[in-house]
């Protein structure tokens, strides 16, 4: 079938005319377009190259260097062993009739490194005390007494000797009940020819945990000098609750000038703290 030229219409005469006069200016585009691909696709591959290569050399000295590394194992063991458990002169009190108390403040002073055992005892050139045994928390200062010793002659300053010890490098946190005793009112009496003295001091139990039983240190003091050791313990120690704590002795006594009380609680002992069915904590 023929066309015309009388059957195109205008419209399509104009289209047809800008398309041959612009088909330079379209095959110039797609020649662009196309050049900038391919300088975009061969720039990304050299970088590609570049990074590579350098990674790779890069690999390659560390690998060379590991056979170079000189690991100090004795350095890094002596920067995480515990420090030596710090131990004060011991004490020795007489208190009558043979008997001798012996006392000694010791120190664990690390910070991650639990003492789960210390097994000690008092010995002199003729002596030897029972031994014990205690445990000590990171940075924890306990007091270690040995009390109603025996012997037919003045014990003079005894050595503080440890029997077994055992330690072990805890997790920055402990999930230990809260301990915080306010102890107040503390206050020695005398009785009748000073025979017989006691000690009276109320504390409050300023957290929520009960405790089965809670210890408590009494020494007391002549000027500077230890006159005396005794304790106590309370049993069923509740909460936010006051107790009143005595401690006696019955031998005479120089004039005391001061009063410690130390409160000890085996956090330890993981059925230490116990609920009161009813309690807040008990419904958690």
């Amino acid at each position: 079938m023929d066309y015309e030229i009388n059957d195109i219409s205008d419209r399509r005469l104009k289209v047809g005319y800008w398309l041959i006069t612009h088909i330079k200016r379209f095959k110039q585009a797609i020649t662009i377009f196309l050049a900038l691909v391919c300088f975009v696709t061969v720039s990304v591959s050299i970088y590609g190259c570049v990074i590579h290569f350098k990674e790779q050399k890069d690999l390659n000295r560390a690998i060379s260097g590991i056979g170079t590394i000189n690991l100090d194992f004795e350095a890094y063991h002596d920067s995480i062993k515990p420090n030596t458990l710090v131990v004060s002169e011991s004490t020795v009190i007489y208190t009558g009739e043979g008997k001798y108390d012996i006392l000694t403040k010791i120190a664990n002073p690390n910070n991650r490194w639990q003492v789960d055992k210390l097994v000690y005892q008092f010995e002199s050139s003729f002596f030897t005390s029972p031994s014990s045994t205690v445990y000590l928390l990171p940075n924890q200062e306990k007091y270690l007494v040995s009390y109603a010793n025996t012997s037919h002659s003045r014990i003079g300053v005894p050595e503080f000797k440890i029997l077994d010890l055992e330690m072990t490098l805890i997790k920055p946190y402990q999930n230990l009940p809260e301990i915080n005793f306010n102890i107040s009112d503390i206050e020695f009496t005398a009785e009748g020819e000073e025979d017989r003295s006691k000690v009276t001091f109320n504390v409050l139990n300023n957290t929520l945990y009960n405790f089965w039983e809670v210890d408590f240190l009494v020494i007391i003091y002549s000027g500077d000098t230890i006159s005396g050791v005794n304790q106590i313990k309370l049993g069923e120690f509740l909460g936010n609750s006051t107790r009143v704590g005595e401690v006696s002795w019955f031998e005479r006594l120089p004039r005391i000038t001061k009063v410690d009380v130390y409160p000890y609680v085996d956090l330890l002992d993981q059925s230490i703290t116990y609920t009161i069915p009813g309690e807040a904590g008990d419904l958690y």
